[in-house]
């Protein structure tokens, strides 16, 4: 179970990594939301040890979606493959019901973990979960129900097994709220989830920030 005192085969990875977003060069990683193969608003840049990414909370930091979704509809430039047909609009929109006060993601020496505040599991892709990373690329999605955590990227294992990042995308992190992928589900991509998430870890190693 979690401290709850924390907080009260288809790639997007160069995709993502390509837009043009203002970035902070000191923060540890980037986050960028998606709805299906939509990207809607700017990449998140977390300098802080910890950050939350949520719905819509009041007085709490991190990552509001609505505050995203309220920046589309005020035309903030955004990234988007293509616009959602009503029936995927309809499908976000009872996601999005769903992710509440969302998850909390904590750099913990190297590692991030992974805290799920949802009272829904989430879906979590990471190479520090994919079994052989140096043989294959292939996904590995494991669920985390609501109050449970995960070690989502073990920075450690990660450098031991010296996977190439350009093939692999070994410093990304995929979550679905709500919705699974894969081979244990009818949605195979991530893509074809409604609301969902990738995290660019971009200092694995460096020391916290104080």
């Amino acid at each position: 179970m979690c401290d709850t005192d924390l907080c009260d085969n288809f790639s997007v990875t160069t995709e993502a990594s390509d837009i043009c977003d203002v970035k902070n060069a000191s923060a540890w990683c980037h986050i960028a939301y998606w709805e299906f193969r939509h990207r809607v608003g700017q990449q998140f840049s977390v300098v802080n040890n910890w950050t939350s990414i949520y719905q819509d909370l009041p007085l709490c930091d991190g990552m509001s979606l609505s505050v995203l979704q309220q920046q589309t509809s005020q035309n903030v430039p955004i990234f988007q493959c293509h616009k959602l047909s009503d029936v995927d609009k309809t499908a976000v929109h009872r996601t999005r019901a769903k992710i509440g006060r969302g998850i909390v993601l904590s750099r913990e020496s190297g590692s991030v973990w992974l805290y799920n505040f949802s009272l829904y599991p989430v879906f979590v892709c990471s190479p520090s979960l994919t079994p052989l990373p140096h043989l294959s690329c292939s996904q590995l999605v494991q669920r985390v129900p609501p109050g449970h955590c995960l070690c989502a990227f073990d920075g450690d294992l990660i450098m031991k097994l010296a996977v190439d990042e350009l093939s692999c995308g070994h410093y990304s992190i995929q979550v679905s709220f709500a919705k699974g992928w894969g081979v244990d589900y009818s949605r195979q991509f991530i893509t074809a989830c409604p609301c969902w998430i990738e995290v660019h870890i971009t200092h694995p190693h460096h020391s916290p920030v104080t």
